[in-house]
């Protein structure tokens, strides 16, 4: 809510919430790196109005959210690039450490800018680890 009021027009934000990902416990601020990476450095860098998107949903066994915004996308060198910022790799060792291997999180460039920013997790907490 506080960067709607930043944003004002410039930002619109959808929520997808399956009612069966709402019970499923997820480790506390799970998501806030990765909307707070879409808002700084996606949508912050666009002239124009922008668009976040939450999803969460429930399937095969697993519980999955995204967190997808239409910014300025990935830089070239992203993945090759060293890193300085610790918002992404906090998630994974977070995820790592409560679901070890059964964790997935993936950075994926959008076909017209934008990233998907996407975990998916086990439904039940102690597979994989």
């Amino acid at each position: 809510e506080i960067e709607q009021v930043r944003f004002g027009d410039r930002l619109r934000v959808s929520w997808q919430v399956d009612a069966r990902s709402e019970s499923v416990p997820v480790p506390q601020l799970i998501l806030q790196p990765l909307v707070e990476n879409a808002l700084r450095h996606g949508l912050s860098r666009r002239a124009r109005a922008g668009s976040l998107t939450i999803r969460a949903s429930v399937a095969n066994g697993h519980l999955e959210m995204s967190v997808i915004d239409d910014g300025v996308g990935l830089p070239s060198d992203f993945h090759s690039a060293p890193r300085r910022g610790i918002g992404i790799a906090n998630v994974r060792a977070r995820l790592q450490h409560r679901y070890g291997e059964a964790a997935q999180l993936s950075l994926v460039p959008g076909a017209e800018g934008g990233v998907s920013a996407r975990i998916v997790l086990p439904l039940r907490a102690g597979a994989g680890a």
